[in-house]
């Protein structure tokens, strides 16, 4: 494949305008190159750019403008409470903000626990890869659930985005995964059940 072609596939990969063969053929090269998916990743972020550049702004009218404050203003305002004697008996709450992401071994893969148990192998996790991580194939001693939450994964031969699902069974191998974009995933890690 020439590199114009690679550029086009890209783009076109970007603005989400490939056929499916195109598509399949982009997401098999980008499977075993890691060149073509920094170069497919480079072109979707150049696209978002341009898409938001080429968005007009649009200045509201001094009335709407007027219309949105005086909402704001007559809307009470909650205040998040830091005190942790108000949460009730049997809750736990884990607030989105930046604090509790621990870096992995793996380059650019960060992790953030949200609840552990009933037992010492079950886990429920936020897992983070930057742009361009990879993730080394490994084998799973138990039950992984992943839920893509934003960017894409790339793993099995399938790309998946926001709101899909992978289930992997206790026993099995998994192959590289890698993020052309960057994403965070919901992860359930659950001990496997005895056969």
């Amino acid at each position: 494949m020439t590199r114009k072609r690679l550029e086009e596939l890209a783009l076109d990969y970007g603005l989400g305008t490939l056929s499916p063969a195109e598509v399949s053929q982009l997401e098999a090269l980008m499977i075993h190159d890691a060149a073509v998916r920094e170069d497919v990743a480079a072109f979707m972020d150049a696209t978002a750019a341009l898409a938001a550049a080429s968005s007009p702004l649009v200045e509201p009218s001094s009335d709407l403008r007027a219309r949105i404050f005086a909402e704001i203003v007559n809307t009470p305002q909650c205040r998040a409470e830091k005190n942790e004697a108000a949460t009730p008996r049997g809750f736990a709450f884990k607030l989105a903000d930046p604090e509790g992401w621990e870096d992995t071994p793996v380059p650019g893969f960060r992790t953030k626990l949200l609840s552990s148990g009933p037992g010492p192998d079950h886990q429920i996790m936020l897992v983070s890869l930057e742009s361009g991580a990879t993730i080394p194939e490994h084998d799973h001693s138990a039950t992984e659930q992943l839920y893509i939450l934003s960017g894409h994964l790339m793993t099995e031969g399938r790309m998946l985005g926001p709101g899909d699902f992978l289930r992997a069974e206790a026993g099995t191998h998994h192959r590289d995964l890698n993020s052309p974009d960057g994403c965070v995933a919901l992860l359930i890690v659950s001990p496997a059940l005895a056969a």
